[in-house]
Order: C-alpha cells, then sequence, then structure tokens
C-alpha cells in the first residue's frame, strides 16, 4: 500500500467518525463551537497533523469535547458502531479506528461517572450494554495482535466495569408491584414507602400520563 492510499484511508475514517461525533443534539455553547472547530480543523488537515505527531491528542480532544457538550451514551453507541464497522487494510488506519474505539469507550466512562443511578437494574443494564461493546471491541483489536491498544482497552474496561459493580452494590433494587386498583401517585407513595414525596419518581419510573391515574401494575425501588 502506497503512502498516499494509507493517508486516504485514514482521511476517509476520520471524516466518517467526527461527522457521526457532530450529528448529536445538544453542541451549543462554548463546549459545543470548540467541537465544531477541532473537528472541522482535524478533518481538513489530518495529513499534516499525523506527520507532526499532533493527531493522537487532536482527536481524543475531540472525542472530550463531545463529552463536555452533553453527549449520551447512545449517541456514543453510534459512533463506536461506526467504528466497529470500518475495515481498514493498513496498520496506520487500523491504529486510527482501535484509538478511536478507545477514546469512545473512555467518554462512556466519563458519561456513567456522571450519570445518577436509580436502581441497581440501571446499573445491571448498563452493565450489559457495555459488555456487548467490550466483547466486540475486545475481538477487533486482539485480531491485529496491538499489545499496547490491547492493554489500554483491558485496563479501561476493568476499570469501567469496577466502577459499576462498585456503583450497584448499594442501590435498592427495582420492584413489580401489583396494585388493587387504580389509584393517584401520592397514594401509591404512601402505599409503598409510607411518605408521599416519591410520587414525581414513581410517575417518571412508569411513564404516566396522569399522576392521577396510576397503572395497576407499576415499577419502582423497594422500600
Amino acid at each position: 500500500m502506497s503512502v498516499k492510499t494509507e493517508f486516504d484511508e485514514i482521511d476517509e475514517i476520520v471524516e466518517r467518525t467526527l461527522a457521526n461525533l457532530l450529528a448529536f443534539t445538544g453542541k451549543e455553547g462554548r463546549s459545543g463551537s470548540e467541537l465544531r472547530l477541532r473537528a472541522g480543523d482535524l478533518v481538513a488537515r489530518t495529513a499534516y497533523y499525523v506527520m507532526d505527531g499532533s493527531f493522537p491528542n487532536r482527536l481524543l480532544q475531540c472525542f472530550r469535547l463531545a463529552t463536555t457538550s452533553g453527549i449520551s451514551l447512545n449517541w456514543m453507541d453510534r459512533v463506536i458502531q461506526g467504528l466497529t464497522e470500518e475495515k481498514p487494510s493498513g496498520l496506520a488506519a487500523t491504529s486510527v479506528v482501535q484509538n478511536s474505539l478507545i477514546f469512545a469507550l473512555a467518554q462512556e466512562g466519563r458519561v456513567i461517572r456522571a450519570t445518577q443511578f436509580i436502581s441497581r437494574d440501571d446499573v445491571d443494564a448498563t452493565m450489559r450494554r457495555m459488555k456487548k461493546w467490550f466483547d466486540i471491541i475486545k475481538d477487533i483489536i486482539a485480531d491485529t495482535m496491538s499489545g499496547p491498544a490491547y492493554q489500554d482497552f483491558i485496563n479501561l474496561s476493568a476499570a469501567i466495569t469496577r466502577y459499576l459493580t462498585d456503583t450497584a452494590r448499594p442501590l435498592p433494587r427495582m420492584l413489580r408491584y401489583e396494585l388493587a386498583a387504580t389509584m393517584p401517585a401520592l397514594a401509591v407513595s404512601q402505599y409503598i414507602y409510607g411518605e408521599g414525596d416519591r410520587s414525581d419518581v414513581l410517575v417518571a419510573e412508569n411513564k404516566i400520563v396522569h399522576p392521577a391515574f396510576m397503572q395497576r401494575t407499576l415499577r419502582a425501588v423497594s422500600a
């Protein structure tokens, strides 16, 4: 593969990845403006930054700015999905994909750390979500026998798993309740918890249209 062909391949990967990163909503404010500026600059001058050695840090900054700008786990999942579908042929392009996957996972870790979990069920759902990516990305990186990238991935996935495990331990379980009749949210809160100030949480968790009419089968954290 010629040098030009390899640079072209990197250019295409970077352009697609940053387009996915920029597509999420909520890019207002200084962080969003800086993200658009840095991403545009990196797309325009990828080859130059690869040659001067600043490319990895500039790409990482784009991922960090996306997190600061409010990107969600759902949207970062789309970015990761796009990267897992890349099929680079050159060694340098392969390294770009692998490092981008690690950068994206690291930002998912930051989003998770900033999330206020209500129950162990929420944490368990996040752990299943992350395990799916861990399994996929592990295979991608292991296939190329990239030692440093593989070790970074192992350390990162272990840190995220450990954080979620520690977060889940003190949280209550989400339970399923069967009510004898339809009741207002205030009454349900009194019935389950012995106090009425958790009615808003019950309405939000069960996606109730009107708090005066709670469904008879509902979910709530254990008392």
